[in-house]
């Protein structure tokens, strides 16, 4: 069902990568390795991988370096709109928004120093939804290797609605706009009365800045 997978690139560390003919992946044969329990031997790395990814509450798609999708779960298309299969084998700038142009040079970028973006610690984002809207999102990016000549190294972007924190952000910046235009002075202060803000029109009044 994923091409991608099936060819072993989440292989365990040290191995090859590639699934024995059963699904499975090879065992070691070295005698004087160490053994450790592996209760999920019997699962197939392809089936463990796609469990993972389609059980996720955010939206998430697998990047190449290139910039197409080889991998998108269901839940794009509660986020987004599309089906899995709409996505994979597209630009990934398919889900960025008209105006930011120059994502390609970003992606590339991103490319030559990989490095993880926990999601939260940037302002909200958008990302365009397939019915040409943009969606306000929090995303994650982190790096995948899955070793040369499989793929190279991939990027996972995970997009969560943000629809929440960007409404929230947006009622604080018009509360912010409505107490400053205030023409009466607003004067906020802790719970030990140190002053923390004031409006303008306290400025005005009393002539402090």
């Amino acid at each position: 069902k994923w091409p991608i997978l099936a060819k072993g690139i989440v292989g365990r560390k040290g191995q090859e990568g590639m699934n024995a003919p059963d699904g499975n992946p090879p065992r070691s044969t070295d005698a004087g390795a160490s053994e450790s329990p592996q209760i999920l031997d019997d699962v197939p790395n392809h089936a463990l991988f796609e469990a993972i990814c389609q059980g996720s509450p955010d939206a998430v798609v697998l990047v190449r370096r290139s910039g197409d999708i080889v991998f998108a779960n269901n839940r794009c298309r509660d986020l987004l709109g599309y089906a899995p299969v709409e996505l994979v084998g597209q630009m990934v700038e398919l889900l960025v928004p008209e105006h930011y142009a120059h994502h390609a040079r970003v992606r590339e970028n991103f490319g030559k120093s990989p490095q993880a973006r926990p999601m939260g610690k940037r302002p909200v984002l958008t990302a365009r939804h397939r019915n040409g809207s943009n969606v306000p999102v929090d995303i994650s990016l982190s790096p995948l290797d899955v070793g040369e000549g499989r793929g190279g190294r991939l990027s996972q972007a995970v997009m969560r609605d943000a629809t929440p924190r960007w409404t929230a952000q947006k009622d604080q910046g018009l509360q912010g706009v409505a107490m400053d235009s205030a023409a009466n002075g607003i004067v906020i202060t802790d719970v030990k009365g140190v002053i923390q803000w004031v409006n303008p029109a306290v400025s005005r009044m009393t002539g402090y800045g």
